[in-house]
């Protein structure tokens, strides 16, 4: 039995650029060819998330009952919301059609496994060069995908930072 790649640096690096540019990506086909969105974002979150193998996705803005999402379907919906995306889930808007501009990271935690990379930080979501960006505190968990020699996603949590003024 052959032993998995040991993730390295650079593929979680890499696995994080990725993610970024798909959102931005996503963005820009609602803005330049809204009738291939469905489709191509599909085809991203396929490159991203590893659905056969089982993920655990909490978006930042997902609201009961279905703040945490297992399938590609709610998945896609939360990125590119319901009604492009045939879900049910009316409440998913699409947090990738703002657009965004670019996306960065600033890691807090990083831990490379033989089997798996953990991710833990914030990220900024930049609208504009000018606008604030805005921010979210992430947990991305990855695998090493074999078909492609990369990592993939398999849980994904993302919440706004504590705010005391909040009750």
């Amino acid at each position: 039995m052959a032993t998995p790649s040991l993730i390295t640096d650079h593929h979680l690096n890499l696995a994080q650029t990725q993610w970024a540019q798909a959102l931005v990506q996503m963005g820009q086909y609602y803005q330049q060819q809204p009738h291939e969105l469905p489709s191509k974002a599909a085809q991203l979150l396929d490159e991203l998330y590893d659905f056969s193998a089982g993920i655990a996705f909490k978006p930042t803005f997902a609201q009961a009952p279905n703040q945490i999402r297992t399938d590609k379907l709610s998945t896609l919906s939360y990125f590119i919301g319901a009604s492009l995306s045939g879900s049910t889930i009316t409440t998913d808007h699409g947090f990738a059609l703002k657009p965004w501009a670019k996306v960065t990271f600033a890691e807090s935690a990083r831990m490379l496994r033989q089997e798996c990379a953990i991710s833990s930080g914030c990220y900024f979501f930049h609208s504009s060069a000018k606008a604030r960006p805005r921010v979210a505190e992430y947990t991305f968990v990855y695998h090493m995908d074999p078909q492609r020699s990369g990592l993939k996603i398999i849980a994904h949590h993302s919440s706004l930072p504590y705010d005391q003024t909040r009750p």
